[in-house]
């Protein structure tokens, strides 16, 4: 008989940019309290990281927008999770209506909606494989000015 793959867990923290407990602080108590939970487990297998989500999806230092659109999001995000609500990526007012089915405007920002991460990862899957009805489009507007983007 077969063991069968223990599966892994991720977990997610958030702390806001205001809160005045030093990042590596956190970092330090998150990593010893996995290790607690899982005693018997190989130190390797348990990591931990640090992003900067603002650095990461803008590059550079965040701009004062970039703040703001995080904590927005955040709030979204956070207030989904409380009411029970998983499987959502929180998106900033996505370029056209979405079926209710996909994505739901959050009540709590106009702007922000809730939309389900299966659905967003197809819809990448397919962006990046060039079968979404965007990258065609995208790739006919390149093909349109090509000529004027080799001078």
């Amino acid at each position: 008989m077969r063991a069968r793959p223990r599966k892994s867990r991720r977990v997610i923290i958030v702390k806001a940019e205001g809160v005045q407990v030093p990042i590596e602080y956190l970092k330090t108590a998150v990593d010893e309290r996995l290790r607690a939970r899982a005693p018997e487990a190989d130190p390797a297998s348990i990591e931990t990281r640090v992003t900067v989500l603002g650095h990461v999806v803008r590059g550079g230092r965040p701009s004062a927008f970039d703040r703001l659109l995080g904590s927005r999001l955040a709030n979204v995000a956070v207030r989904a999770l409380v009411a029970g609500q998983s499987h959502k990526m929180a998106a900033w007012m996505p370029a056209v209506e979405l079926p209710e089915e996909v994505g739901t405007r959050s009540p709590y920002d106009p702007y922000i909606w809730l939309v389900d991460l299966g659905a967003a990862l197809v819809e990448t899957d397919n962006l990046l494989r060039g079968r979404s009805p965007l990258a065609r489009w995208r790739a006919g507007v390149f093909e349109e000015i090509e000529d004027a983007l080799l001078m």
